[in-house]
């Protein structure tokens, strides 16, 4: 856990570890006195399409980082960046962090996400790599896929 003195800081140390990593997945608390606590999860798997995703090419930098997160039309607790090593494109997308695989797996397919991201080992896991039958019903799910009025690309 981090704490920044405000959201350009938390930003900043945000950008630092996605540049540092390829990526990050991060959970963003407001603090009394302006201060913003920070925690990367590292355990659970990251399930993105929870709202509004950006791409473009380029690394994001910190103002879009502060942007996307207090700048949406609600507050956006936790989110992913992430290069994506096939396209050469960089994520945003806000997400929720799944303990269990197969949810996982099911809630990433019903929000027409391409993959999700095991926090245990860094991995990327492709839906298009997992067999069949490898999901559980979710039951509600939370979340459709994502339509293109709410992907903002450069």
């Amino acid at each position: 856990m981090r704490i920044a003195s405000s959201r350009i800081n938390a930003a900043h140390t945000m950008l630092a570890s996605m540049v540092d990593n390829n990526g990050g997945t991060f959970i963003v608390e407001a603090m009394e006195l302006g201060n913003v606590r920070i925690t990367e999860p590292v355990a659970g798997y990251v399930v993105g399409g929870r709202g509004v995703s950006w791409v473009q090419t380029a690394v994001f930098t910190a103002a879009q980082i502060e942007a996307f997160i207090w700048e949406q039309d609600e507050f956006v607790p936790a989110f992913g960046g992430w290069l994506d090593s096939e396209t050469g494109k960089w994520w945003l997308d806000s997400v929720d962090i799944i303990d269990d695989f197969h949810r996982a797996i099911a809630l990433a397919k019903a929000r027409g996400e391409l993959a999700i991201c095991c926090l245990h080992t860094g991995d990327i896991v492709y839906l298009r790599d997992v067999e069949p039958g490898n999901a559980k019903p979710l039951g509600d799910v939370i979340g459709e896929p994502l339509s293109d009025k709410d992907v903002r690309s450069e």
